[in-house]
């Protein structure tokens, strides 16, 4: 049987997708996730590709569509932390007010001109 026959491409697609859908999902910023991105790029690459013909460059996208499944494992599975184990330890006050900057509300007060450096150090030193 062919390895790179369409029912493997299907279920590779299908990996990905279920792959993507792991990675950092935030429910407040879901149209910036980057599963969200993840999913899209995955669903615009297969479709871009669907009518290959040409059995070489089937293969070609399909090991490399495999390797890249592997390397959203490996991430999905946090084995680069388990590798490479991380040293600094970041605080949870420091985690609430990088989202409180980065937060969709306060980006578009910034781009409205309605949140100046004064608010940002409020965040900053408040918490």
């Amino acid at each position: 049987m062919n390895v790179y026959s369409s029912k493997n491409c299907l279920n590779l697609y299908r990996d990905l997708i279920r792959g993507a859908r792991l990675l950092m999902v935030d429910v407040s910023r879901k149209d910036r996730s980057l599963s969200g991105f993840a999913t899209k790029t995955i669903r615009e690459k297969f479709r871009e590709n669907q009518k290959v013909s040409d059995l070489s460059l089937k293969k070609h996208l399909y090991e490399q569509a495999q390797v890249e499944f592997n390397h959203m494992k490996s991430l999905v599975e946090n084995q680069s932390v388990i590798k490479y184990p991380c040293s600094i330890k970041i605080r949870p006050d420091v985690v609430q007010k990088s989202k409180i900057l980065l937060s969709s509300n306060t980006q578009e007060k910034m781009k409205k001109n309605k949140w100046g450096f004064m608010d940002r150090l409020m965040v900053v030193f408040s918490i």
